[in-house]
């Protein structure tokens, strides 16, 4: 069961990060000047009932998974996924929506779309080595 909800909660975060990098990111250079203070606040607001369940989930059930592997190689793999995910999350993506709060011009979203792709094929691999793995 285990493996499922971590599986399902990879999976959720993977199809969003798909969503957010192609649709999503690029969308807030055709927001116009004026309006991305706006646009930006309710993105960071309303993106956080999606992805942070989501995440707290993935985080529980992948340490819940490490007790039932006996912390093995595969396990080891998955966490070090997870973790340079947030740490990208936290060290790159979240000061880059700071900076759009402050700054919201095309170079900051350039660099943010540019660093999200550091989560979109990690969490993708992630879900993959999930599936030939374990389901």
């Amino acid at each position: 069961m285990i493996v499922w909800i971590q599986f399902l909660s990879s999976f959720w975060m993977t199809a969003i990060i798909w969503f957010v990098q192609i649709v999503h990111y690029p969308l807030f250079k055709y927001v116009s000047y004026d309006n991305r203070l706006a646009y930006q606040k309710q993105h960071m607001y309303l993106i956080s009932w999606i992805v942070m369940p989501a995440m707290i989930i993935e985080l529980s059930s992948l340490l819940l998974l490490g007790k039932k592997l006996s912390f093995s190689l595969q396990w080891i793999i998955l966490i070090t996924c997870l973790l340079v995910i947030w740490l990208s999350t936290f060290l790159l993506q979240v000061p880059y929506h700071q900076q759009l709060l402050q700054n919201p011009q095309d170079k900051v979203i350039i660099k943010l779309i540019q660093s999200n792709w550091i989560r979109t094929i990690i969490w993708t691999v992630k879900t993959v080595l999930i599936l030939i793995w374990f389901i």
